[in-house]
Order: structure tokens, then C-alpha cells, then sequence
């Protein structure tokens, strides 16, 4: 009897413990926080940051489960997919006006995100943008230009001196030079910067190839980028940073803030706006419909653009130290007005960042401008055709045409000599 009390006292003892190890284990659970964002796009010590900052202020451990894409339709294409668990995601105007029309954002809670009062963001100072007239499904990131970058070591300085035309993209003189973006609307985008242009020129009334719904005018875009494939070397995203940095292609079009960042590797690049005008855009960070952590979501939005927060002791400025990273526009303002200085290396000029080169590369002020807007549905599978056309279109140099001609008839000239000394064995023998 007394040895099936003890078996039960035991019982009971092991099935207490195990019950305290499940709580214990339960109250050190670590939860995730699924981040999915443009590559080279954040300062990553700000990662580890956020983990240590959310278990000091909300006394739970967080892991950010962190991964990149490298074109607004891959992000879309995942997303929509609903094969990842995805949190948090930072699209650009047209694609959040896409995912907004189709449902597949969530509104933001802003009292977690209290640090938005100080986000604004030039010309936008009074009103929403149009990709999220009210205010509702995002917070901005950060806003830029796309510019044509180049190496002034592999180009000819008088095709850069006054004005620069995107045709240059065309020029057969940089044959094997040449990068052109991976992705369908920016792509399209310089072939539509040119239509525009040289139609007002020629009419003298302006025309929006951009943000057409005539799927002619993509059509005549198409065209154009099809008598540009034949001399590219690449279509590329993220390849963009070893190619141009290595020296080994002479031109790509890219976004200004990511030219910054190549340049700090090879000084010999430089930036460029062509005359007929290039992109403005805004990225914003925005929430799924599917988030399964938007609470740890949203408060990962105000760590980005808080500019004072507390960490074992220290002081930390992250919506800074992500501008001074990135190189992209700031929307947030106390970033933008900070008087920190230091030295530029090039101009010997005591300045902050902004200073030296906001103007210049970041936010110019251009005559021709161009922003990409939500088209309807029609227009998209337009687009997603005629990019797929672009794409799958085979051209092959006349170069290679010649070579494999060679080879065809060295390989007929020794099938035919095998076949004579073949027959001429045949008589002998």
C-alpha cells in the first residue's frame, strides 16, 4: 500500500513539475516578428536594437525573422501568395495603391506608433499621398529619384556634358555596357520618360505614357525596350551593387540612394537626370490583412522613425542612424532639420548629410517629373504580358549567329570526310 502512495506522490510530483517547466516555458516564449523588405535596405544593427529594446520596455523577447526581395512583384507575387508568414512589408506608392485597392493591407493602430507626428515628408507637408489618401495603412519609409548612374572611366565625358537623354540606354557605342532594371514598371518606366517627352516635343501638349491604360502605348514602350535588349549585358536588381561597384558595366539606371552607397566603393561613379525626366517615389512601411504579430508590427514602426530611445544605458538615435545607412530622403523631420556635422571628404565642407548632398542626389528639383500610379486591373496583366514578352524574347548577336554557322559546317565538313574514308575503306577491303 505504502509503495502505491509513494508511485502516486511521485505521479504527481513529476506531472507539478512538469506543469511549472510548461509555465516557465511558456513565459520566456519568444515570439517572432516577420519583416520582408528591399535589399540593402536598413541599417541591420537596428535588428538586434529593436530585440533588446522590446524585452526592456514590453518584457517579452522578440525575434525578428528578417528577409529581402529585390522588386516590388516579387513582394507581391509572395504576399499574395500566402506561403510565408510576412508581418511587416515596405512597398513603394504604386504597389501599396495595388495591395490598398485589393484589400490586403490593415490599418495601423497609431496609438502604438505615437513617433508619426514627426513625419513629414516635402510637398506632402499638408496632405496624404495618393497612394493612401487617409491616412490609414502606412507610415513613410523614406522618399528618392531614380537617376542613371555611370562610370566616367568606361564613358565617353561629352555623351554626360550638358543635357543627358535616357536614349543614351540605346546607344550601341556601350554595346555589353549597359544595366537595365529587373522589374516591369521601372523598366517600362524609362521607355515611358522618353514617349512622353519626345510627344510633347512633338505636339506640344504633354501625354502620360506612365500611367496610360491604353495598352498601345505599353505596347509602344515594349517596342522600345525591345530595340534596347539586343546591347544590354543584364537585367539586374541587387546585382547592381557588384557590377557597378567592380567597374564592369559602363551604365544603370537606379535609385539615387543606392548610388550613394556604390560610391562609397568606386568613387569613379557618378549620378545623373536625364531631360526627360525620371520617377519620384515614396516607400512606406505597411502591415498585411495576414500579419499574424501587427501589435509587435506596429511598434516596430515607431522604433524606425523614433529618433530618442533608451537601450541597457545607452541613447540611441534610429531613425538617424537608418538615414545615415541607407542614404534614401528621411520623412522623418527632426532627422532632416539635425545639426550634427562632419567633414566631406570630397569638398573638405563641414556639413551633415543632407547638407552635402540632398539637393544633388536625394530630392532634386527637376522640370520633369514622373510618379507611378495605380492602374486598373487590364493594364496590370497588360503589363505582366508584354514583360514577360520582353523577357522571353530570344535575340541572339550576329556574332553568335556566325560562330555556331562555323561550327555547324566544321562538324558537317569531318561527318562527311569520316563517311568518304569510310567508303573508301569499304572498296579496298
Amino acid at each position: 500500500m505504502k509503495k502505491i502512495q509513494i508511485l502516486l506522490l511521485l505521479t504527481a510530483l513529476l506531472l507539478l513539475c512538469a506543469f511549472c517547466f510548461s509555465s516557465c516555458s511558456d513565459e520566456s516564449e519568444t515570439q517572432k516578428l516577420y519583416v520582408y523588405n528591399w535589399g540593402e535596405y536598413i541599417d541591420e544593427e537596428l535588428l538586434d536594437l529593436f530585440e533588446a529594446y522590446y524585452e526592456e520596455t514590453y518584457g517579452e523577447k522578440i525575434e525578428i525573422v528578417y528577409n529581402t526581395y529585390a522588386s516590388n512583384e516579387v513582394m507581391y507575387s509572395k504576399l499574395t501568395g500566402g506561403a510565408a508568414a510576412i508581418d511587416l512589408i515596405i512597398p513603394s506608392d504604386y504597389m501599396i495603391d495595388r495591395l490598398r485597392h485589393e484589400g490586403w493591407l490593415r490599418e495601423l493602430n497609431f496609438e502604438n506608433i505615437p513617433n508619426v507626428e514627426g513625419i513629414s515628408i516635402p510637398g506632402y507637408e499638408d496632405k496624404n499621398p495618393a497612394f493612401d489618401p487617409d491616412g490609414k495603412y502606412t507610415v513613410a519609409y523614406t522618399y528618392s529619384t531614380v537617376g542613371l548612374i555611370y562610370d566616367t572611366t568606361k564613358v565617353d565625358p561629352v555623351d554626360f556634358e550638358g543635357d543627358v537623354s535616357w536614349r543614351i540606354l540605346w546607344d550601341p557605342d556601350y554595346e555589353g555596357n549597359i544595366l537595365m532594371f529587373n522589374n516591369s514598371r521601372d523598366t517600362f518606366g524609362i521607355a515611358q520618360y522618353i514617349l512622353s517627352y519626345e510627344y510633347e516635343m512633338e505636339h506640344g501638349v504633354p501625354k502620360d505614357f506612365v500611367n496610360s491604360n491604353d495598352p498601345d502605348d505599353w505596347r509602344l514602350a515594349l517596342d522600345l525596350l525591345l530595340e534596347q535588349k539586343p546591347i544590354l549585358q543584364a537585367y539586374v536588381m541587387d546585382e547592381v551593387f557588384n557590377t557597378m561597384e567592380s567597374g564592369r558595366a559602363a551604365m544603370a539606371p537606379y535609385y539615387a540612394g543606392d548610388f550613394l552607397t556604390m560610391k562609397e566603393v568606386n568613387d569613379n561613379l557618378e549620378l545623373c537626370y536625364p531631360i526627360e525626366g525620371t520617377n519620384l517615389f515614396i516607400d512606406a512601411m505597411c502591415i498585411p490583412k495576414t500579419a499574424e504579430n501587427p501589435l509587435a508590427a506596429e511598434r516596430f514602426i515607431d522604433f524606425i522613425i523614433s529618433t530618442d530611445v533608451e537601450i541597457g544605458g545607452e541613447s540611441y538615435n534610429p531613425a538617424l542612424m537608418n538615414a545615415n545607412y541607407i542614404y534614401y530622403g528621411c520623412p522623418v523631420t527632426a532627422v532632416r532639420e539635425n545639426d550634427e556635422t562632419y567633414i566631406d571628404e570630397e569638398t573638405g565642407e563641414e556639413c551633415y548629410y543632407y547638407e552635402c548632398y540632398g539637393n544633388k542626389y536625394i530630392y532634386p528639383d527637376l522640370e520633369r517629373t514622373h510618379t507611378f500610379n495605380y492602374l486598373e486591373k487590364d493594364t496590370q496583366q497588360t503589363i505582366s504580358d508584354l514583360w514577360d514578352e520582353l523577357k522571353i524574347d530570344t535575340h541572339i548577336h550576329p556574332a553568335l549567329w556566325i560562330t555556331s554557322i562555323v561550327i555547324l559546317a566544321a562538324v558537317v565538313g569531318f561527318l562527311i570526310y569520316v563517311w568518304i574514308v569510310k567508303r573508301h575503306r569499304q572498296r579496298l577491303y
